[in-house]
């Protein structure tokens, strides 16, 4: 068997002393309704948090808590005098019977039917001791992943691959925080990869912009898993590029889009279009910094974590000079460029990576040239920025610059010779440290 299920009598034993012995018996199949639960589970919370609530910090505090909700369920007259939910799943990753493989109550049975199926006629429900705001532990996502696979390999009664939140086609915040992982391919369905946790900030951000651009000309949806990457800040610069007027939109920030941010010349903090806001701190949530929550809202937490990425990209946050950085913090916000180490990364390599911003695009202003990234990996990017460096030290005309490796700049380097070369140019370039 993949899991250990607890049963009934391991939290029966906390239920009121007139409802006990009933707590703790296996539960009694229910013979006035159709059960068959071939459709998959609903993932279900214990709901918004209040003073009186118990926190689980022990295990005797979870199975309290489930007599609770056990008690709450049996006095309930649209019941059948029992607990709801199939199964519940405590932080410490313990798995507990509830109705166990008998019908339940707790998916809301007259909403609509899901590929013909009523949602507690043909699905198990699985509640996490979780409340509002509260973070799933490693432990108990892991237990979901293997109770699922459970019950659609051993279970007596054999579950489908639907993993739904009980929110479905009804209103509610449940399941919480779980809700990035209450679908089909996140981290609790056993037919995908383990990939930990899901960041429920990015989740967020992949269901606004989905939910808000789904019209725009040119939007591709990105996937919502709660996991950065391409897709998502590719769909997040579609946004960008709807609110700046510019129809269709494409995957790429390129020149029209670097223009038409510089054309704005509104940083955050002064900005008025709350989508735009919207799009900043969800571009900086999928960077890995913390921004507001409140994600039209442009915050302390914002404003700092705007700063620390001009910092980390080896540049200062003067308010005289960020107007003209603006567009570049834009484009690599945009892109899925690290600034702060990574591992593997080297120190030194990070250290010329910052100096190439700070001295060739922030000091001098090559037109071709944008940020390099600052994760101490010497990467493509790295090198052409490079080049441009070499070619503006060597004299080539700033609109003439272009990071490759031509016929002008082997000119130029025959030029310079092998006498004593300029310090910028030995040493900022060269040596990669700072002139």
């Amino acid at each position: 068997m993949l899991v250990t299920i607890q049963n009934r009598s391991t939290w029966g034993v906390y239920a009121p002393e007139d409802l006990r012995a009933h707590a703790m018996a296996p539960p009694r199949p229910n013979l006035d309704n159709a059960w068959n639960p071939v459709g998959g589970v609903f993932i279900h919370y214990r709901g918004a948090d209040r003073p009186w609530h118990r926190d689980y910090n022990t295990e005797e505090d979870c199975r309290r808590d489930i007599a609770d909700v056990y008690e709450g369920d049996y006095n309930d007259s649209t019941t059948n005098k029992d607990i709801w939910y199939n199964f519940l799943i405590c932080p410490h990753g313990n798995i507990y019977e509830g109705r166990g493989y008998e019908r339940g109550e707790a998916n809301y049975g007259d909403g609509p039917l899901i590929d013909g199926l009523g949602r507690n006629a043909g699905f198990y429900s699985i509640c996490a001791l979780l409340r509002g705001g509260q973070m799933p532990t490693e432990a108990m996502l892991q237990s979901y992943r293997l109770l699922i696979q459970h019950l659609r390999e051993e279970a007596p009664r054999r579950t489908g691959n639907h993993i739904l939140p009980h929110s479905h086609q009804y209103g509610t915040d449940c399941p919480g925080t779980l809700h990035v992982y209450a679908q089909p391919g996140s981290t609790i369905d056993p037919s995908a990869p383990w990939t930990g946790f899901a960041d429920i900030h990015v989740y967020a951000a992949q269901k606004w912009v989905n939910a808000t651009y789904a019209n725009a000309p040119g939007y591709i949806r990105c996937p919502e898993l709660g996991r950065t990457g391409w897709s998502t800040v590719l769909s997040l610069t579609q946004a960008l590029q709807h609110e700046l007027g510019i129809s269709p939109t494409v995957q790429s920030f390129g020149p029209g889009t670097f223009d038409a941010v510089k054309r704005r010349n509104r940083q955050p903090s002064r900005e008025v279009n709350g989508n735009l806001i919207r799009i900043y701190n969800s571009a900086l949530f999928c960077k890995g910094y913390w921004a507001s929550t409140v994600y039209d809202n442009w915050g302390v937490d914002s404003q700092i974590a705007l700063e620390r990425l001009y910092s980390d990209a080896g540049l200062t946050y003067v308010d005289q000079d960020n107007n003209a950085m603006w567009p570049h913090i834009v484009k690599a916000l945009m892109r899925m460029d690290q600034f702060r180490l990574v591992p593997r990364g080297d120190i030194n390599i990070q250290n010329i990576q910052k100096r190439l911003n700070s001295r060739y695009v922030a000091g001098i202003g090559i037109p071709a040239m944008g940020l390099v990234p600052c994760d101490g990996i010497y990467s493509r990017d790295v090198q052409q920025g490079f080049m441009m460096a070499i070619q503006y030290e060597i004299g080539i005309a700033l609109n003439s610059i272009n990071g490759y490796f031509g016929p002008g700049t082997q000119a130029g380097l025959r030029g310079v010779g092998s006498g004593t070369l300029r310090a910028c140019l030995r040493r900022s370039v060269l040596d990669g440290v700072a002139a």
